[in-house]
């Protein structure tokens, strides 16, 4: 399940975790069997990403490799 698509949530922001985490929960009280993602231009790291459960992101192709040495346990697409 995707909260959103490119800058539909604070990306960058430190709004943007928040924003996320509440959209994250109405969905799993609604249906707790998928993981959450969101599509996102900035790099791993950021409010909204940590609130994800599958890392996604575009754009910044050089950041791809140092987000998965920087969090090689979560899943990236």
């Amino acid at each position: 399940m995707s909260l959103c698509n490119e800058g539909g949530c604070f990306q960058g922001d430190p709004l943007g975790g928040i924003v996320a985490q509440a959209f994250k929960t109405v969905i799993l009280d609604i249906d707790s069997s998928r993981p959450i993602t969101a599509n996102s231009e900035d790099y791993a790291g950021d409010t909204l990403t940590h609130v994800v459960d599958v890392q996604s992101f575009s754009y910044n192709y050089g950041e791809y490799d140092s987000a998965h040495f920087k969090y090689p346990w979560r899943p990236g697409e």
